[in-house]
């Protein structure tokens, strides 16, 4: 069962995989209000903050209250067809073809009947895992169990990069009009992710690898724990006389290389363009993106929560959402693309300052063409 770090026991390096679910306890009390209540609840956030974990919690309190348990999840595989996401749970003989809004709605209806027959009488709470990824039909069924009061719904949603909103209208209906509770799951505080890590390790951690910890995860308790579990296999993270400290760098281990690209996706080339050159010289600057950069893929790439941009002074910056973005991204930059990126970014134009200098002799070492006083400069930088 998934705990607030408050009921879990200290593990070991044995026990890894027991990743307690932390720093949640207020947001765990509203779901059971909202289980028990029956009124449901649509669960806010960014990929990889835990909102499939603290959705368990609920699922786990249905079940124990003797409710029925629907578990259904959008993907990107499923949204072509038309009830995709429910086709394991639905009936083969209605297959919908060309759709009026009445045969529509009857056919909303037989569903909603199919379902809440199969609970056999009892409660029915349906879990809808990545609502964001729902075909049309099935977030419109989804809708219909909610208005009608056929099911308690739970649904995990990734919120747009710019709004904070989620991006599918029915999910935005069940709390806005059904009385579903509304879950906002952020990243954790540094605080949060140390007391995890004396949790799962059983002992304090150093205050300067915690540090680095905290910064390479940026408080996403996906990446902290694939993170941390490399780490400990590679031998980089140790316990030293009872006190965890880092002694290599933290890498992305092959099974975070795989999550991270799933949670990419499919790029565009214009995007991964995008996403190649602020993995090698980010902070790009707006000039520099001007030049190299395609407009609308910076936007995209802003919409959906993969880059950042903020103002320093009067200069407009663009940055990768995450730091393992980065990682994972220069893996898959060949010698020889790696070279002319690196040396299309050293001679853009991008208002460079005083303290850009590191970075601009890291390009031209990767790239070539630098001075003898600009690698200088950048030594002295680096030093």
């Amino acid at each position: 069962m998934t705990v607030d770090v408050g009921g879990a026991r200290a593990a070991t390096r044995a026990d890894i995989s027991r990743w307690p679910l932390v720093g949640r306890s207020k947001e765990i009390a509203e779901l059971k209000e909202a289980v028990r209540a029956r009124r449901g609840a649509v669960i806010m956030g960014p990929a990889g903050v835990g909102k499939t974990s603290l959705a368990m919690v609920g699922v786990e309190l249905a079940r124990d209250q003797g409710m029925a348990v629907a578990l259904v999840a959008g993907s990107e595989a499923a949204h072509p067809y038309p009830f995709g996401a429910f086709a394991s749970l639905l009936p083969v003989d209605r297959v919908p073809h060309a759709w009026g809004p009445e045969s529509h709605a009857e056919l909303l209806r037989h569903y909603t009947r199919e379902l809440t027959q199969d609970a056999g009488g009892r409660p029915l709470l349906v879990f809808v895992d990545d609502a964001h990824l729902l075909d049309d039909g099935s977030a419109m069924l989804v809708h219909q169990l909610s208005q009608t009061r056929a099911a308690t719904v739970l649904a995990c949603v990734i919120a747009s990069g710019r709004t904070g909103q989620p991006t599918v209208d029915p999910m935005v209906v069940l709390w806005k009009d059904h009385l579903a509770e509304r879950i906002e799951l952020g990243p954790l505080n540094e605080q949060t992710m140390e007391d995890l890590l004396v949790t799962v390790l059983g002992g304090p951690v150093d205050a300067a690898s915690m540090h680095h910890i905290a910064e390479r995860s940026l408080g996403d308790p996906l990446f902290l724990r694939e993170l941390v579990a490399g780490s400990l296999d590679s031998g980089a993270l140790a316990d030293e006389n009872g006190l965890w400290r880092l002694r290599g760098s933290l890498r992305p281990t092959p099974r975070l290389v795989e999550l991270v690209t799933l949670r990419l996706g499919n790029l565009t080339d214009a995007e991964r363009h995008v996403m190649e050159l602020a993995a090698l010289g980010e902070p790009l600057a707006q000039p520099a993106l001007d030049e190299l950069a395609d407009t609308a893929a910076v936007e995209a790439l802003e919409d959906k929560g993969f880059i950042t941009s903020r103002m320093d002074g009067r200069r407009l910056q663009i940055w990768l959402a995450h730091p393992v973005y980065g990682d994972v991204v220069r893996l898959g930059i060949s010698a020889r693309r790696e070279r002319a990126l690196a040396r299309a970014l050293a001679e853009a134009s991008g208002g460079r300052r005083q303290e850009d200098t590191l970075l601009l002799a890291s390009l031209r070492l990767v790239g070539g063409g630098g001075s003898g006083e600009l690698l200088l400069a950048g030594a002295k930088a680096a030093f």
